[in-house]
Order: C-alpha cells, then structure tokens, then sequence
C-alpha cells in the first residue's frame, strides 16, 4: 500500500527557509537538503509505520540521513501529513502546536 504525502503549510516554510540557509553557506547544498527530504517522503510513502510514535498517540519522526533534521508527520488514514522539518538543535518542543 503506497500513502499520500502531505505537507502542511509550515513545514513547506520550514523546508523553504532551510534550503536557503544551506543555499548561503554553498551553493547547490540548498538542493541537496531538498533532495534528502524527498528521499525521506519517498520512504514514508512506502512504509510509515516503521517509525515509532514519539509524542501522544501519533506523531512519529524520521531523521534524515545527511542533514541534522527531524521530518515530524503523523499518519492520517491513506495520508501521510508532515507537520514539520526542523533542526535537531533546534528547542524540540517548536513544533508541537502544529499536530
């Protein structure tokens, strides 16, 4: 069974924002980050519920491989929705209004 991906408004801005910042450190890295992004939806369209629940009863995550960043999403039926994409330096609790 293949899930539908999803993003919410703010973690397309999180994905966006981030890729410019890895963009003014060297170019083509912003593309790179996007890449590794799409790599991790690729996974959680095949097969989410690898990754173990995290915070109440739904929200999972998934670190990217490449870059210190968390993908935060919870699955919804057939869908998947990424409520975020934030750094692992970053306050853990910035995304937790979103769910």
């Amino acid at each position: 069974m293949s899930y539908q991906v999803d993003l919410k408004l703010e973690a397309h801005q999180d994905i966006f924002e981030t890729m410019l910042w890895y963009e003014s450190k060297r170019e083509g890295l912003g593309a790179e980050f996007y890449a590794e992004v799409e790599k991790v939806k690729e996974i959680l369209s095949a097969n989410p519920d690898i990754f173990e629940i995290k915070y109440r009863k739904n929200v999972r995550w998934i670190q990217t491989e490449r870059f210190p960043y968390i993908v935060v999403y919870v699955i919804k039926g057939n869908n998947i929705v990424i409520l975020a994409v934030v750094s692992t330096y970053r306050h853990p609790k910035i995304w937790k209004g979103r769910t």
